[in-house]
């Protein structure tokens, strides 16, 4: 499954009065596809390009893409979101602060809380 593929689907389904279904109908292929990271980028992007659609909350696009988590996924994500924020990456963003099991934030938490940080850091 190439990017150019996954687009291509996503654009298909772009204009439609029943995206969030159709999203899933996409992901459930791609899951049967046995789609891996890969797949990530092209849904971001596309997500960059059209921030007026109704994703969800999160939605089948997040649900699918957080498969990945751990995996690099949180690193499309923030070069998503400093290439081109739209309001749900930001949000998705936020959702993967507010994980505990974010090893990365907790680090941060972590030694911000305990002092460890310079002052400059902080």
């Amino acid at each position: 499954m190439t990017s150019e593929e996954i687009t291509s689907q996503l654009e298909a389904i772009a204009d439609s009065d029943h995206f969030v279904a159709d999203s899933y109908e996409l992901t459930d292929a791609w899951s049967a596809a046995h789609g891996g990271l890969e797949t990530v980028e092209p849904i971001l992007r596309f997500m960059e390009s059209h921030p007026s659609i109704e994703y969800g909350m999160p939605g089948p696009l997040v649900h699918y893409m957080e498969d990945f988590y751990h995996k690099g996924y949180e690193q499309k994500l923030v070069e998503s979101v400093e290439r081109k924020p739209t309001s749900h990456t930001v949000w998705i963003l936020n959702r993967l602060i507010n994980d505990a099991k974010n090893t990365a934030v907790r680090a941060i938490r972590g030694g911000h809380e305990a002092g460890a940080a310079e002052s400059h850091s902080r």
